[in-house]
């Protein structure tokens, strides 16, 4: 636990207590279910969602001794993100799917929509929300129909009393995700601004009996690019939000990644006045946000204290047995794939230094690209036009660490090197530009 970053106001002991709420969150697991890079074809030094899921089985056991009502919930980008990601998305989806078996054993309450999980197709999306065992909440997403709901109620019985409180969750995407995902979404979808959904939302929430409200919100928690329009902090503005779980951008709160900005409290684990918890990415940290809740009598219920805190996954966190059995069949499987020889390499190819200057991995990925392009355009007018590539510097150091870098040696190239070569399950395309737009 990050002890720097936690809330030193919760009231516990202070006054009449009448309940406690704990929310476990995860975000971005980007389907590292096991701690596995299948790239390297080698274990990592955590776990994964096996790891979070041992800190899950600890954090519930507290808030049983604690007198805690507890839900657990993820805040997107759950499916894509790793071979395993590609590698599922082509198999049949059934019960059996690594995911949900590993999302229904644990038990979780609710899974918010990231901009991510679209990337595999509306069918696909719609196949994983019929063999989730919890709703999938899309709350600012229309136009779709592919299983997802705008909110649910969750009813949680208050252990030591008689009552039971009733949370609201409500899941919100990036408004860039109409954009980014278009071909994928079709003419008819759109993407409500956050602020504008929740706005509208809440009051309806509460209508329906919400005592409590939860927002997952996969975006970051301040807006670090120019052409972010969503935020987590222009969230908090909203009024009746009881709690934000943030994402999106693979940071961590409370912690160090936020220190200096505005409106943000590491101290309280606040974001303006609202708790908040952004739980890192790749499963390296569980969420918990622990709240105080008070009710006279004829009131509702209100937020009085909260505790907020991120838990690492280490090295010496233990993989939690039931997520390794729901995993190995499919674990065993890509293994078996990724190791087919696909072709030879007369000199060792790296990407060490691609951020600096050119590379043999990046030639080799640009090549491929301008093949396929040439392909495609070939018996077109355009066909005749220069063409320009660009390809990204994926596997080059950065979040992952300074072991994420890719190198396939001379000999046979495997199906698991082309998957370091392109980690994402990227299209290629091709715009018609003018000199101009190139300068611009």
């Amino acid at each position: 636990m990050d002890d720097l970053f936690t809330d030193t106001q919760d009231p516990r002991g202070t006054g009449p207590v009448t309940a406690r709420l704990r929310l476990l969150a995860t975000t971005d697991l980007h389907i590292q279910l096991t701690g596995f890079d299948y790239v390297a074809d080698q274990p990592l030094s955590t776990h994964g969602m096996a790891g979070i899921a041992s800190l899950i089985d600890t954090a519930r056991e507290e808030a049983r001794t604690e007198n805690r009502a507890c839900l657990l919930l993820d805040n997107g980008d759950l499916l894509q993100g790793s071979a395993m990601g590609s590698f599922l998305a082509d198999q049949p989806v059934t019960k059996d799917h690594a995911v949900a078996a590993c999302m229904n054993d644990l038990g979780y309450d609710a899974i918010g929509v990231g901009n991510h999980d679209i990337d595999f197709g509306l069918d696909y999306l719609g196949a994983m929300s019929r063999v989730f065992s919890m709703p999938l909440l899309a709350s600012n997403l229309s136009g779709v129909s592919c299983g997802v709901q705008a909110a649910t109620l969750l009813r949680c019985a208050l252990p030591g009393t008689s009552d039971e409180i009733s949370v609201g969750v409500l899941s919100v995407l990036p408004l860039e995700t109409v954009r980014w995902n278009r071909y994928i979404l079709g003419a008819e979808a759109a993407i409500e601004a956050s602020g504008d959904c929740l706005r509208r939302a809440i009051p309806e929430l509460r209508a329906q009996g919400a005592d409590v409200v939860v927002v997952l919100a996969h975006m970051g928690i301040t807006q670090e690019r120019i052409d972010q329009l969503d935020s987590a902090l222009e969230l908090a503005r909203v009024p009746g939000i009881d709690a934000l779980i943030a994402g999106h951008t693979h940071r961590r709160f409370p912690g160090r990644d936020h220190l200096a900005e505005a409106g943000v409290f590491p101290g309280k684990g606040q974001v303006l006045q609202v708790p908040a918890v952004m739980p890192g990415h790749s499963g390296s940290d569980l969420g918990v946000l622990d709240l105080t809740l008070s009710r006279g009598d004829g009131e509702d219920w209100r937020v009085i204290g909260h505790v907020s805190s991120l838990r690492r996954d280490t090295p010496e966190v233990p993989a939690h047995p039931a997520v390794v059995a729901a995993t190995d069949p499919a674990h065993r499987a890509l293994r078996d794939y990724l190791a087919a020889p696909l072709g030879w390499t007369e000199k060792a190819l790296h990407n060490y230094f691609s951020l600096a200057a050119p590379t043999a991995t990046g030639l080799l990925t640009s090549q491929a690209e301008a093949l396929t392009v040439q392909a495609a355009l070939e018996g077109r007018d355009e066909a005749s036009l220069p063409l320009i590539v660009a390809s990204s510097a994926h596997s080059a150091g950065g979040r992952n660490g300074p072991n994420n870098f890719l190198h396939i040696p001379q000999g046979p190239v495997l199906r698991r090197h082309l998957a370091g070569l392109s980690p994402f399950s990227n299209e290629v395309w091709a715009v018609q530009v003018t000199g101009a737009d190139i300068r611009q």
